[in-house]
């Protein structure tokens, strides 16, 4: 099944972006995460359906990179730079020499 249109997908589950590139939103009780970083000009509207879907991103606590590429990448600079914000990279083994040296979750 391939999400065409950002919002929910189902409880808990969001899509955000556009068809061609996006992110998923996991919510938790306690904090949510995001999956992936898609391409860096998703950035303006994933903030707009931020508000939009009534998301808060203040409740961003971990990100999970899948992998290296460009179009996985994009956005996380923005979520990983705001200085209130202590979120976690969740980065797969073989991408930790490439991260920026402080401690990464093996989750």
């Amino acid at each position: 099944m391939r999400i065409r249109e950002p919002g929910k997908v189902c409880e808990r589950i969001w899509f955000l972006g556009r068809e061609e590139s996006g992110v998923y939103l996991l919510e938790g009780e306690n904090g949510s995460m995001m999956v992936s970083g898609g391409l860096s000009y998703i950035l303006p509207e994933v903030l707009e359906q931020f508000e939009r879907f009534g998301i808060d991103e203040n409740r961003i606590q971990k990100i999970l990179i899948l992998h290296s590429h460009f179009d996985h990448v994009g956005i996380i600079p923005f979520f990983k730079a705001s200085p209130s914000k202590n979120r976690d990279l969740c980065l797969p083994k073989s991408l930790g020499d490439f991260a920026d040296g402080e401690s990464h979750s093996d989750h």
